[in-house]
């Protein structure tokens, strides 16, 4: 057990969760809606009075932004912060501020397969670089390589590139989003709000009115069975994901595994149908074959950005 407890936290554009570090998996998890609490110190102040004992005085903050200097601002979200400002406030000797999907990234050294449900069949190689996305409020997308005994990860915005249509009817729904953004991106479709705008889409393209406005009412919906409609929104999303998905295990040669995590997938999890996301997943033209040897998976634990940030926290000792 780590001498000296740290705190970590996991702040999404939706939710922020917090937890106690101390060299086991995170402990004391709680979580808050961002938009319920007006600043990230408050939020911290907040679960360290509910929890109550000795202040952490190290932390790890894993956020949905680039993390570059001292100014912070979520990209989908409320809060902004600067790191020296909040280390003073909250009397930390140190404070790591990292994205969010490097800690998930981080997270999958310590995930067991009871973490994971597999879609499919495919390798995952020991050591060899994996890759984590997620779609949820936004689109994290992070790896992890091999470096001698430990990881590195690498971080990036991969959620903002272009998304590129796999056939006509996501030809059509790209042009009819784009009339109302532009240019549009993997996170434009593969998140909450993508949902609803898959959805819009798929009601123009069929001439029907839409019989859903949330992303919620979507899987609600699609899961209950009440609504064909919902059901193929979900499905091409999922369509569209394992396409992504595909795609990142090419940009990466990710032999150890393309990992989802994130607020949606694993609430639609029964949705998955393993062949029909592997048949999108591995669809690379002359690369078919090579995307067809690495596995993917659903991560299930909710809490593997805690997990994460813990791991970076140990990684550099104050």
């Amino acid at each position: 057990m780590h001498a000296n407890p740290g705190l970590v936290a996991d702040i999404g554009g939706t939710n922020a969760r917090f937890a106690i570090s101390d060299g086991a998996r995170p402990r004391d998890v709680a979580s808050v809606r961002c938009a319920d609490v007006p600043d990230i110190v408050d939020a911290v102040n907040r679960y360290l009075h509910g929890r109550g004992g000795p202040r952490p005085r190290r932390a790890c903050f894993a956020v949905a932004a680039p993390v570059d200097g001292d100014a912070i601002a979520l990209t989908n979200g409320p809060w902004a912060f600067s790191r020296d400002e909040v280390r003073r406030e909250l009397d930390l000797e140190q404070l790591l501020v990292v994205n969010d999907f490097a800690a998930q990234a981080a997270s999958l050294a310590a995930l067991t397969d009871d973490d994971l449900a597999l879609i499919g069949d495919g390798r995952r190689a020991a050591r060899a670089t994996r890759v984590i996305l997620g779609p949820g409020t936004g689109l994290g997308i992070a790896a992890a390589t091999p470096c001698g005994e430990r990881w590195v990860v690498v971080a990036g915005e991969g959620g903002h590139a272009n998304f590129a249509p796999a056939n006509a009817l996501e030809r059509r729904v790209v042009a009819l989003v784009s009339e109302r953004y532009g240019r549009v991106s993997n996170e434009r479709l593969l998140s909450g709000s993508g949902l609803v705008e898959i959805h819009r889409a798929l009601a123009r393209i069929d001439d029907r009115a839409e019989d859903a406005s949330s992303p919620e009412a979507i899987t609600a919906s699609a899961l209950a069975g009440e609504s064909p409609a919902c059901a193929r929104t979900v499905g091409l999303f999922l369509d569209m994901l394992a396409s992504v998905a595909g795609d990142m295990a090419l940009y990466f040669g990710a032999a150890g595994g393309v990992y989802i995590a994130g607020g949606i997938v694993p609430r639609v999890a029964s949705l998955v149908d393993a062949a029909r996301f592997r048949r999108r997943f591995a669809d690379k033209g002359r690369m078919a074959g090579y995307a067809a040897t690495i596995a993917s998976a659903v991560v299930t634990t909710p809490y593997s950005g805690l997990i994460g940030a813990a791991i970076m926290l140990d990684d550099h000792p104050a």
